[in-house]
């Protein structure tokens, strides 16, 4: 609508500015006189055809119904625009008046054309509906195995369908490394080819080339595509590569047979099994819990372009409802190695909590019952440090973890955290809320000073070094930034890093992100459960307000 008003505006200013040059272009006075009554009647009529296109314009919906498309067309088919004389000015006024309404007119013919079509397949009535259930993995696992039945690489996939969660992407890897082996060619020269190797596929089934060969697809290209810049680059791409003809005709294979096998994994993944249908639905597929596909034989897809589904039902038993309920943990398990981010998680946050209890506790006692020269400045030093960003000191952590050849292991994980201000501070205060008695009586017993702080003053303060170690637990457990530049592998990385897995440049896959946080995070809510009463001890007695 608001091309043909745009062409209506555009046709009506050339046509005045036509009419300034009639007497200086136009040297015949009957022509003269002919064109420009000629120019008057177009003039009005068109200015008539604004009108009432505005009118439709200005409808009850947004989008035009097709008795509104047939009566647009009837206005465009009334328009007497073309001129029968000659004159200088005739071919300006074909370019610019005449030519767009015409190339309007048949757009809308072509649209009219179409929908009519549309209307003369959706004439098939259906007597039944479409009932389908979601498959068993040993089902879907079968549907695929029979899509790739002529597949050349059967057997592997078969085997690595059996031993692996993501086939596809280990017959990738296989494929490659056989690839690389074969032609001493590295993976990164691979992967540096497959893109262009994969655009220029595109390229030529865009255009109608299809040949197994790609030596002779490029051949084919060179004569059809001459003029075509897209082609020129890959093909200026592919000759900085330098490769062979026949490593370059393998990955072709090798990309088409990887094209062909993910589009047979993802349809037999997504399919739902057909419990009773009309004939000619072969295949109902569910995709991302959002999108229904509906296969059909025999029958224009367009029978069901724009027919509104009245419902869609589903149904679950009991099993499936729970299966429904906790699918997404199990997907947000299996898209990741949880099991080796839980082991580090606990092992680094408990190792980490054991050291600094120990190390906490004797600061703590020498700051607390033990006197020598510059206690109280020493402290108010550990004290004060408690004022410093602790992201200011990741870059010299970072070079000294560096120097010592730590990068990647638990020893960068665990040493760097093992003293903690806070925690020395909250059991100092503790401490010193131990009755002065109990040193001197243990004094008189010839008790140490170790002894004494294993044996008395730590069972008394247990509340607050419980509370000190769920804190740092806590920390621990859920350590971010300093995981994240210290480990490379997924060997020594922890869960809060891991949750990674689900967020990517695409986007970010929020149910199981959140699926992922919560197992996350439960077993430090389980811990304060059973440990809130000691939490909330050892702060009432540390003295702090």
């Amino acid at each position: 609508m608001n091309e043909i008003l745009s062409s209506t505006e555009g046709a009506l200013r050339t046509i005045s500015q036509m009419k300034r040059f009639v007497n200086i272009r136009i040297k015949d006075e009957e022509e003269k006189e002919r064109f420009l009554s000629f120019l008057e009647a177009v003039s009005g009529e068109l200015s008539s055809f604004q009108e009432k296109v505005l009118g439709m314009k200005a409808g009850t919906t947004l989008i035009l119904s097709d008795e509104e498309v047939k009566k647009l067309y009837e206005l465009l088919d009334g328009l007497q625009l073309e001129y029968s004389g000659d004159n200088p000015l005739v071919p300006v006024y074909r370019k610019n008046v005449a030519s767009p309404f015409e190339e309007v007119k048949r757009n809308v013919s072509y649209y009219l054309e179409v929908s009519g079509f549309f209307q003369s397949v959706q004439n098939l009535a259906v007597e039944k509906d479409i009932v389908a259930r979601s498959m068993k993995k040993d089902e879907r696992k079968t549907l695929f195995l029979k899509k790739i039945e002529d597949f050349p690489d059967r057997e592997l996939v078969e085997r690595l369908l059996e031993e692996s969660e993501n086939p596809v992407e280990d017959y990738v890897s296989l494929k490659e490394k056989e690839l690389s082996e074969k032609h001493r060619v590295d993976l990164l020269t691979i992967a540096s080819v497959k893109p262009v190797v994969s655009s220029l596929i595109s390229l030529a089934q865009e255009n109608g080339i299809e040949t197994e060969s790609f030596s002779q697809m490029i051949a084919e290209m060179d004569v059809k595509l001459t003029g075509s810049s897209t082609y020129k680059v890959l093909k200026s791409k592919l000759s900085q590569l330098d490769l062979n003809e026949n490593f370059l005709n393998e990955v072709a294979s090798y990309l088409r047979n990887v094209a062909f096998l993910r589009k047979a994994y993802e349809d037999a993944m997504s399919s739902w099994k057909i419990v009773d249908a009309p004939d000619f639905v072969k295949e109902v597929r569910v995709k991302g819990g959002e999108v229904i596909e509906i296969l059909l034989e025999g029958v224009p897809s367009v029978f069901l372009s724009d027919e509104t589904i009245d419902s869609v039902k589903l149904k679950f038993s009991f099993s499936e409802v729970l299966a429904n309920i906790f699918q997404n943990y199990v997907d947000a398990w299996n898209a990741a190695p949880f099991p080796r981010y839980y082991f580090n998680t606990f092992f680094v946050a408990t190792t980490t909590t054991l050291l600094e209890v120990v190390t906490a506790s004797l600061a703590a006692y020498a700051f607390s019952w033990m006197v020598f020269p510059g206690r109280d400045f020493i402290f108010g030093l550990f004290l004060a440090t408690m004022m410093i960003p602790g992201e200011v000191l990741l870059v010299p952590n970072f070079i000294t973890i560096s120097k010592l050849g730590w990068i990647d292991t638990y020893y960068a994980l665990i040493i760097p955290w093992i003293v903690s201000v806070f925690a020395i501070f909250l059991l100092r205060q503790h401490f010193l809320t131990i009755p002065r008695e109990l040193f001197d009586a243990a004094k008189i017993d010839g008790c140490s000073h170790w002894r004494f702080l294993w044996q008395m003053v730590v069972p008394l303060s247990k509340p607050a070094v419980i509370t000190s170690a769920l804190l740092k637990f806590v920390g621990s457990w859920n350590a971010f930034l300093w995981v994240l530049i210290v480990t490379n592998s997924e060997k020594y990385r922890t869960l809060p890093v891991g949750l990674q897995a689900f967020s990517s440049d695409v986007g970010t896959q929020y149910n199981l992100l959140m699926a992922a946080a919560t197992f996350s995070i439960l077993p430090v809510v389980i811990l304060f459960i059973f440990t809130q009463k000691y939490f909330i001890q050892g702060i009432a007695r540390t003295g702090l307000k």
